[in-house]
């Protein structure tokens, strides 16, 4: 006696009734799914490579004391001379600029006669700092300790003489392939003991740096990169003691990085694309060769 055909059973029958396609079919699937998770994987790992690089590059404009511009070295972040942040205030209201931050620079000579140059910022506006600290992007060094760049020397106890004082290393900055390498970070509140141990050093060059007003240079981030120009011209007009200038301080690694990880991304995603339109023209060649003989 043989049983009713219902609709449940259609699928269990043609299944046996051709094994090897069912096979294939269920093969093509499973690859169709893991190239599917593998490509998601791989795309959302590739867009935060992609986003920090972005964020490497840095500011789009530096702007200086107009009486300290010809004492720049334009390879570093750092220069000589400072001025009030005062003269910066007029640059909150122009729309075209999403994001300002200082920094307040001075130097200590190492025994060799260099100068070691010990670079304050502020972490809660930093966006030039941070995507490099390898603890984390984000993380700081606690106030007393500083961030060191990939090539400043290091005593065996991981601390740095500063003004014949030893500080801590609480943060370390991942290579840059320029001159960051070998300047020491520290927050706003660190550099100020900074400033006293100088001064306890017997060096009263910097006793009058107010970390809380003063200034070195001013990086600027535009909102939109196209606007880069104008926003300089707008800042030169208007802003009054000041000189913006294009950074030319972007990393030119992290730029190569950026369109590395975007050909990448492209390249991942084409072949996923590709595997997926290839599996879909054998399963349907299979099916449809089944239903020639039909």
């Amino acid at each position: 006696m043989t049983r009713d055909l219902t609709l449940r059973l259609v699928p269990v029958k043609n299944i046996r009734a051709h094994p090897v396609r069912a096979a294939i079919i269920l093969v093509l699937a499973l690859a169709q799914a893991a190239c599917v998770f593998v490509g998601l994987v791989a795309l959302d790992g590739m867009r935060a490579q992609l986003s920090l690089a972005e964020r490497r590059l840095g500011a789009d404009l530096v702007v200086y004391p107009t009486t300290c511009l010809n004492q720049v070295d334009k390879r570093q972040l750092s220069m000589l001379g400072d001025q009030p942040r005062a003269a910066l205030s007029r640059m909150d209201s122009n729309e075209d600029i999403s994001a300002v931050t200082v920094q307040l620079a001075i130097a200590d000579t190492q025994p060799d006669g260099t100068p070691l140059w010990i670079v304050g910022y502020d972490p809660a506006s930093d966006f030039v700092i941070s995507p490099w600290i390898a603890e984390g992007e984000g993380a700081a060094p606690p106030t007393g300790t500083v961030a060191v760049g990939a090539a400043v020397r290091q005593d065996p106890d991981g601390q740095v003489t500063l003004f014949g004082k030893q500080w801590p290393v609480g943060a370390h900055l991942e290579a840059t392939g320029t001159d960051t390498d070998t300047i020491v970070f520290v927050t706003m509140d660190t550099l100020r003991q900074v400033i006293a141990a100088s001064a306890e050093s017997g060096i009263d060059t910097y006793a009058s740096l107010n970390p809380d007003q003063d200034y070195t240079v001013a990086l600027v981030r535009v909102t939109n990169p196209s606007d880069v120009d104008a926003v300089t011209e707008w800042i030169n007009l208007y802003v009054r003691k000041v000189t913006a200038v294009r950074s030319d301080v972007a990393v030119a690694a992290t730029a190569s990085d950026v369109s590395a990880h975007r050909s990448v991304l492209l390249g991942v995603l084409g072949v996923a694309w590709m595997i997926l339109l290839a599996a879909l023209m054998v399963a349907q060649a299979t099916l449809m060769n089944e239903r020639r003989h039909e």
